[in-house]
């Protein structure tokens, strides 16, 4: 028994000194979830300024002089989307934005959610596809990749109504003002 009472200390801080590692490691982990959520935020932000800015490039280019006229020509789809490759390749803009693009898609592969890159995988398929990624969805998924308890979700009717907010249609905006 006197042997017991003895050791009670060295138990004591041999469990203190488990919980204090335990606490600090959890600590730790709290700390590099913040930070990879930093990155993640910022890399998003950037991958939707860059499609934004090269949906400002493409429809600059597709009212250029000689777009309208291949488009008064009545010339096919085909014969657009090549003339439409052409004009993106001879534009600096284009290249550049395009150039920061792989960047940031390399960027998200590394640090973003699986659902993250899901998104974008969706979002790059519509448009090569040629009828335009959704991206309203994307920035909701991307959302929901940081902020899990969310009344917005990318697979409900509420993806429609981003879409058009992201083009500021005042229609949508409205039903979306903070509630005082």
């Amino acid at each position: 028994m006197e042997r017991l009472k003895n050791l009670l200390p060295v138990f004591t801080a041999l469990i203190s000194a488990i919980a204090l590692l335990f606490g600090y490691g959890y600590q730790r982990k709290l700390e590099r979830d913040n930070e990879l959520n930093k990155v993640r935020q910022e890399i998003y932000s950037h991958l939707i300024t860059n499609i934004t800015e090269a949906n400002t490039i493409e429809g600059r280019l597709e009212q250029s002089a000689q777009y309208v006229k291949a488009q008064q020509e009545n010339q096919s789809a085909s014969e657009l989307g090549i003339l439409r490759t052409q004009l993106w390749i001879q534009d600096a803009a284009s290249i550049e934005n395009e150039g920061k693009r792989t960047e940031l898609v390399a960027s998200l592969f590394v640090y973003g959610t699986d659902e993250a890159i899901e998104a974008y995988v969706e979002y790059a398929k519509g448009n090569t596809q040629g009828n335009g990624g959704n991206l309203g969805k994307l920035v909701l998924q991307l959302r929901e990749s940081i902020y899990c308890k969310s009344r917005y979700k990318a697979d409900d009717d509420k993806t429609g109504e981003a879409q058009m907010a992201i083009w500021n249609d005042p229609r949508f905006l409205k039903n979306h003002a903070p509630k005082k």
